[in-house]
This record gives C-alpha cells, sequence and structure tokens, in this order.
C-alpha cells in the first residue's frame, strides 16, 4: 500500500511540473502581444500538442491488446488528468486567440473608418471619383439641356411676336377693306340719289312748264301771305320727318331730296302728281273766282296734308 501510494504521489508530482514547466513556457510568451501575423510563432507550442494527442491515441489503441496487469489504475488517471489539463490549455488559448482576431478586426475597422473620415482609403476614393465623374457628366447634360430650352422659348417668343404682327396687319387690311367698300357704297349710294334727283328734276320740267312753274310760285307766295298759319304746321312737318325714319331735307317749296329706296321715292311721286294736280285745279279755280278764298284755303290744307 505504502509503494501504491508513493507511486501516486509521485505520478501527481510529474503531472503538476508537467503543466506548471508549460504554463512557465506559455507565460514567458507575451500572449496580450499576439497579432494575425505572430500565429506562425506558436507552431512549436501546437506540435507538442500533437505529440500528447498522438500518445493518447497510441494509447487508446494499445488498450486490451498487452497485458493490463503491467499498468496500474493510477497511471491511466494520471494521463486522465493530463488529457483533460491539455484540452483545457488548448481551449483558452482558442478563446485568447479568437479575442486577438476580434480586437484585430476591430482595429482593422477603425483604421477603415479613420481612413474614410480623412478621405485616404482606396475604395472610398475610387467611389467619390466615380461620383465625381458622374456630377461633371449631369452639369454637361444641365448645360446643355438649358441652351436648348433658351433657344426653344426664345423661338415661341419669336413666334408669338411674328403671329401677332401678322394679326395685326391682317385686321388693318380688313378694317381698311371694309372702311373702303362702305365709302364706295355710300358714294354709289349718294350718285344713284344725285341720278335720281335729276331724273326727278326733269319729270317735273317735261310735266310743269316755266310759266305755270311761275304762276304756281306766286300762287303759293299769296297764300303765304294770306295765310300765317300755316308756316307752323309745315315746321312740325319738318320736325316729324327728322325725328322719324324719312329723312328730307325741304330746299324750296317745289324741291326735295330724298334719300330713300326706288318704291318710297315712286310713291311719293304720286303723291306729288297729285298734289299738282289739285294745285293746278286751285290756281284754275282762283283765277274764276275771286271770291274762292274758302276753297283755296280747303285745297292748300289738302295740299299740305298730302305733303305730310
Amino acid at each position: 500500500m505504502n509503494e501504491s501510494n508513493n507511486q501516486s504521489i509521485a505520478s501527481h508530482t510529474i503531472i503538476e511540473e508537467l503543466p506548471s514547466s508549460r504554463q512557465t513556457s506559455y507565460s514567458n510568451t507575451d500572449l496580450d502581444d499576439f497579432t494575425i501575423d505572430d500565429i506562425d510563432d506558436d507552431d512549436d507550442i501546437d506540435d507538442d500538442y500533437f505529440v500528447s494527442i498522438d500518445e493518447v491515441q497510441h494509447i487508446i489503441q494499445t488498450f486490451g491488446s498487452n497485458d493490463c496487469s503491467t499498468i496500474s489504475i493510477d497511471y491511466f488517471d494520471s494521463r486522465r488528468y493530463e488529457i483533460m489539463y491539455e484540452i483545457m490549455n488548448i481551449e483558452r488559448q482558442f478563446e485568447e486567440l479568437k479575442n486577438i482576431l476580434y480586437e484585430d478586426s476591430v482595429l482593422l475597422i477603425d483604421r477603415k473608418l479613420i481612413s474614410i473620415q480623412n478621405e485616404e482609403a482606396l475604395e472610398y476614393q475610387n467611389e467619390l471619383k466615380k461620383l465625381y465623374d458622374e456630377m461633371k457628366i449631369d452639369l454637361e447634360v444641365a448645360k446643355h439641356r438649358r441652351l436648348i430650352e433658351l433657344q426653344a422659348l426664345e423661338k415661341s417668343t419669336e413666334s408669338e411676336l411674328l403671329s401677332l404682327d401678322q394679326t395685326l396687319e391682317n385686321d388693318k387690311f380688313h378694317l381698311y377693306i371694309s372702311m373702303r367698300e362702305d365709302i364706295e357704297n355710300k358714294i354709289h349710294e349718294l350718285e344713284t340719289l344725285k341720278i335720281k334727283t335729276q331724273l326727278c328734276q326733269n319729270i317735273l320740267q317735261e310735266v310743269l312748264p316755266s310759266e305755270q312753274q311761275a304762276q304756281q310760285l306766286q300762287a303759293i307766295s299769296t297764300s303765304k301771305k294770306r295765310f300765317d298759319y300755316s308756316e307752323p304746321i309745315k315746321k312740325t312737318i319738318k320736325k316729324r320727318r327728322f325725328n322719324g325714319a324719312k329723312k328730307t331735307i325741304e330746299r324750296d317749296n317745289l324741291a326735295i331730296f330724298y334719300q330713300l329706296s326706288d318704291i318710297h321715292i315712286i310713291e311719293d311721286w304720286t303723291v306729288i302728281q297729285t298734289s299738282l294736280q289739285q294745285s293746278s285745279n286751285i290756281l284754275e279755280e282762283s283765277d274764276n273766282n275771286n271770291d274762292g278764298g274758302e276753297k283755296s284755303d280747303n285745297c292748300d290744307d289738302n295740299f299740305n296734308h298730302n305733303n305730310r
């Protein structure tokens, strides 16, 4: 029993010595200063781990093939503790490497951010160059578009001004033509009226000779001298004719200038003929009968009524 206890103590001391020696070897290396480039320096340590793993595999393979009486349980316990310690040490190193990689990645990201803020990163410079190129292209397009729009605006203003000038000239031309036609129509009407008045004058001269006209004028003058109340009646007739649709101008008691159509002139001409016949009858009766003042007055009233 004492021998077995001594062997177990010796095995524990061996187990304690192995990790302490390896721990000192790991403590000598500064793990906090590891970087991605220092991973190759740990290859020797990994080789030791692989050797221990190979030993464990060899023990597992040879287990049961040889006589197990020579191997004690304490030996297997010591080997189990040793393997567990190695596994824990590997896991610890893995965590340390993972933390180092994380810190390095964070540092790289920070450096990239700082370089981007300082406009020194290649990726940022390339994208910025693309943006500047696109901006130049957009500026050129905007300049050409502005010129095209200005030209279109100038053309539209010129076309509007030209259309306004053409409409003004066209309106002037139409106004000139309309005024000319109106004036020509008025001149034509005046000429026709002149011709009609000349015809009426000729007809009057043919119907009534000059002696009868003189006698008629004398009779009318005597009637005016006799009857002064006929003058306001003539004035009222003039007012009615000037205020009405028919416009007449009386020059003498025999001549009337009309501005009417042919039908109205013919109607007035018939009235004039009847009035002349009545006036001739009145003159004959006045010559035959000196006492026919009353009859002459009635005839003058009829004559004035027909003239209305």
